[in-house]
């Protein structure tokens, strides 16, 4: 290992200088990187689909294997973009929201690393997008069961409300068990 080098997380990425050579190894470096972590999104997208699909149908199995499988995704994905990070950083750019933009500026001359970079930011959103929807059906499936085990225990669902004609109905409830 050549002492004037330095090197980004687990020797995976090279810079010696700022030097066009230095440009485009590390434009070469972050092709590679992105195009991992690319293909990590797009499974972590399915398995998010995966997730929503088995928690629709009340599927404990296939939640817990796709939960487990998720989680090792996710586990690699932020190894890539630490590394991601550091080897920007060490080629001079420091961590802000728009160190891509500037490592792009630098290196990117046929926009092949934007490129990639727009890619990997449209998964990532469609992924929270699916985030958000898997947490709205965990909040609506915790409401129900909040309501079901308030009418089973004759708990009230409303406290301080008011019925229809005014009276207090903080009292036990009055709801069927049908409506569980």
């Amino acid at each position: 290992m050549p002492s004037p080098m330095r090197c980004c997380v687990l020797n995976d990425c090279w810079v010696t200088d700022m030097s066009e050579t230095s440009q485009n190894e590390v434009r070469m470096w972050l092709l590679e990187m992105l195009g991992k972590s690319i293909r990590l999104s797009a499974q972590l997208r399915s398995l998010l689909e995966a997730e929503r699909d088995a928690m629709e149908a009340q599927d404990t199995e296939a939640l817990h294997e796709t939960l487990e499988a998720k989680r090792v995704c996710v586990d690699e994905l932020k190894v890539l973009e630490e590394s991601r990070i550091a080897c920007c950083e060490r080629a001079g750019f420091k961590y802000s929201p728009k160190q891509m933009d500037e490592v792009c500026s630098w290196c990117d001359k046929n926009s092949l690393v934007s490129n990639s970079w727009a890619e990997l930011l449209d998964i990532i959103a469609s992924c929270q997008k699916l985030n958000d929807t898997i947490a709205a059906i965990i909040h609506a499936r915790r409401s129900q069961i909040s309501k079901g085990l308030a009418v089973l225990c004759g708990s009230n669902t409303n406290p301080g409300t008011y019925g229809p004609n005014g009276s207090d109905v903080s009292g036990t409830s009055q709801r069927d068990l049908a409506e569980a």
